[in-house]
């Protein structure tokens, strides 16, 4: 009996609530496939940046970056580093720096993206890192940032994060516009204002420039999993005990 009351469980279980992200992308990459060094990346915008930042493009707009610094993360097939210009390796046109500007040398990176679906939900599988130190913050249908994540030690440090990657998460709320904004600080070698002194962004997401999506139990499909786990652990103890 134990044994068949899993079988109508398991036959009885709803569908997996189904969630659709459309619009989200790593750095460097679309629908197309990786952005062609010094293209603009029309994903991500720069809604705030130091005063004297020089730009390949428009003010504002973010680039594929390459000569990439040696103790960057390097590039893979699914994401590459965007910054206001071009040449990160030499800092060239030089970019302004905390270490003689403070924090008014933040850059904040921002993308969007729509989620509709049967929320609540998660992405999983996010990575990104920065130069320097940064904040991943998330706002959801034109209501204010809250933040994630950061990057070990914040802002406001002198911290080489670039050399690795780093794991997060976005929480799906409700079905609407999300805004990801990832706050970099970039701090130089204190000679002076504007430091030759590069900074830059790298995102990606599991699937790479594939339109993500996600899915996630319903809290009904939660209560039968954890009834039929429980009904599948007194049938093999019974069965254990037949002779």
């Amino acid at each position: 009996m134990k044994r068949l009351f899993c079988l109508l469980l398991l036959a009885g279980l709803p569908a997996l609530a189904d969630i659709q992200v459309a619009g989200l992308y790593g750095t460097g990459i679309g629908p197309s496939g990786l952005i062609t060094a010094g293209s603009v990346d029309p994903y991500y915008t720069l809604t705030s940046y130091a005063t004297g930042t020089t730009f390949t493009h428009a003010a504002g707009s973010v680039v594929v970056e390459n000569n990439l610094p040696g103790a960057w993360v390097p590039d893979t097939a699914a994401t590459e580093w965007i910054g206001p210009a071009t040449d990160a390796g030499a800092g060239e046109p030089p970019q302004p720096s905390s270490q003689a500007c403070g924090a008014a040398c933040d850059y904040v990176y921002q993308t969007t993206f729509t989620v509709t679906g049967d929320t609540p939900g998660i992405i999983t599988g996010a990575i990104w890192t920065s130069d320097n130190g940064s904040l991943v913050t998330l706002g959801v249908n034109g209501g204010s940032q809250t933040q994630l994540t950061e990057t070990p030690g914040g802002l406001g440090v002198d911290n080489h994060v670039y050399g690795q990657v780093y794991n997060f998460q976005i929480p799906l709320s409700v079905n609407g516009t999300y805004a990801l904004d990832f706050d970099v600080q970039n701090w130089g070698d204190g000679s002076g204002f504007p430091s030759s002194n590069p900074t830059g962004l790298y995102v990606g997401f599991v699937g790479g420039g594939t339109p993500i999506s996600t899915s996630v139990p319903e809290p009904g499909t939660l209560l039968l999993m954890a009834l039929m786990g429980s009904a599948a652990f007194g049938t093999t103890k019974l069965l254990r005990k037949r002779p």
